[in-house]
């Protein structure tokens, strides 16, 4: 499938990669290529409406991040914080599993 009709249909241009089921709570977590697949969970959701789906993204560098959930088929929730918020800093790391600022990571290099 040609990148554009992957945009066109799952949001972003590659596969997901990394993909791991946790047996503990019944989730997955998984990686993409440049955006979140919202249209792929959107689908998932609509197909099985019995099931919630908490949907969560960040992107390395945190500005593109958000939460969605779906209930009964639909968008029931839906957050996108700020950059540069405690909330997006807790997303961030609930996505990635570390801080969004590591100490000595975010500053200036002084030659």
């Amino acid at each position: 499938m040609k990148p554009e009709r992957k945009i066109k249909y799952w949001g972003t241009k590659g596969n997901a990669i990394n993909a791991v089921f946790h047996e503990e709570d019944g989730s997955f977590s998984f990686q993409t290529l440049n955006a979140a697949p919202v249209p792929v969970v959107e689908r998932l959701a609509e197909r099985f409406p019995d099931c919630t789906f908490t949907f969560r993204w960040a992107d390395e560098s945190g500005g593109n991040c958000g939460e969605i959930r779906y209930e009964y088929g639909h968008e029931s929730y839906a957050f996108y914080p700020d950059d540069g918020t405690v909330g997006q800093e807790e997303l961030y790391q609930q996505c990635w599993g570390q801080p969004m600022y590591m100490e000595g990571a975010n500053t200036s290099c002084k030659n």
